[in-house]
């Protein structure tokens, strides 16, 4: 039987019971701490095999000390970007405050305007009113 036929004979029961054999989180793995036997070995191949574990440290090492100036280097960008959206908001905020203030000031023109509209109003009351009295005087 082929394994397409084998596949296709599978049920549903059958696929869960699969499943559930497959580990849902790998096993903890742990340092494994690694003596190396150099008796017997000529010194020369010793003293290589500590020198070729310690260049492999030494590039560990150097991976991740680039990684780290990497994350510093990102981290001076979003201090730049950040201290430049400081200055936008404290722009934002100077613009507030002058469109406050501009509008404080056409409030305060309104007022002027209306009590000097009511003012001629009144004016112009008191004017029509003394005409009229003239004319009655003058009998017109």
């Amino acid at each position: 039987m082929t394994d397409q036929n084998r596949a296709r004979d599978l049920d549903l029961d059958d696929l869960k019971s699969i499943v559930a054999t497959i580990p849902t989180k790998p096993a903890a793995r742990r340092p494994v701490a690694v003596q190396l036997d150099h008796t017997g070995a000529d010194p020369h191949t010793a003293e290589n095999l500590d020198n070729l574990g310690k260049m492999s440290a030494d590039a560990v090492r150097a991976q991740y000390e680039a990684a780290a100036k990497s994350f510093e280097v990102m981290g001076e960008e979003v201090k730049d970007r950040i201290n430049k959206l400081e200055a936008s908001l404290a722009e934002g905020h100077a613009s507030m405050k002058l469109l406050e203030e501009a509008a404080t000031a056409i409030r305060e023109q309104g007022k002027l305007a209306h009590m000097q509209i009511a003012e001629m109003s009144n004016v112009t009351k008191h004017i029509n009113g003394m005409c009229a009295e003239v004319m009655k005087k003058v009998g017109g």
